[in-house]
């Protein structure tokens, strides 16, 4: 804002109306340049506070977040500590899971069941390390179709209480591809 402030004056000054027009040619024209030029100022903080209360809006922002959150090719989600899906963005839909709520996904029904335990341990284990969270583990999709995925947390402090935060990245290409390696290279041997 003071760089805007400046650039205004800047200007009204070459244009003979600023701050520092030279009042000794015309005091009359120097006040109206003046005050042309603080209502020009004024104007401009008043646009500037009216952009800074827009983006603190706290709908808005939060509005923005999901937004952002629905481009990612990622599944997104706020976990609660007791594990409980309190948010996921659109990528959901392509998960077996009912599309009728913030908190519909249930881990114990996407995730694969010779992988749970190791999930559930990994997650249970994170906050007595460093707060992080990740597991390599499948996730059913909608087609009935596991996809291997790494999901991915931290554990942080949000509205008095403690969530989740994390994606879940569809890894199935690249753990195939290293299967059909170590197969090769078993088999080369």
């Amino acid at each position: 804002s003071v760089f805007l402030f400046a650039q205004i004056a800047n200007l009204a000054n070459a244009l003979g109306y600023g701050p520092f027009a030279d009042f000794a040619e015309s005091p009359a024209a120097a006040v109206t340049g003046l005050q042309v030029f603080l209502l020009v100022a004024t104007s401009s903080a008043f646009v500037l506070a009216a952009l800074v209360h827009e983006l603190s809006d706290r709908e808005q922002v939060e509005r923005a977040l999901r937004e952002f959150a629905d481009t990612m090719p990622q599944l997104a989600w706020i976990v609660a500590d007791d594990g409980t899906v309190e948010y996921s963005n659109r990528r959901r839909q392509a998960y077996l899971a009912p599309a009728t709520g913030e908190g519909d996904l249930d881990w114990n029904l996407l995730t694969h069941a010779d992988d749970l335990e190791r999930v559930r341990a990994a997650f249970q284990a994170a906050p007595d390390g460093d707060g992080v969270y990740e597991c390599e583990h499948r996730i059913r999709m909608t087609d009935g179709s596991y996809r291997w995925h790494l999901s991915r947390a931290e554990r942080l402090e949000s509205v008095g209480r403690r969530q989740w935060y994390g994606t879940s990245t569809d890894i199935h290409e690249l753990k195939v591809a290293d299967q059909l390696k170590d197969e090769f290279i078993a088999i080369a041997s």
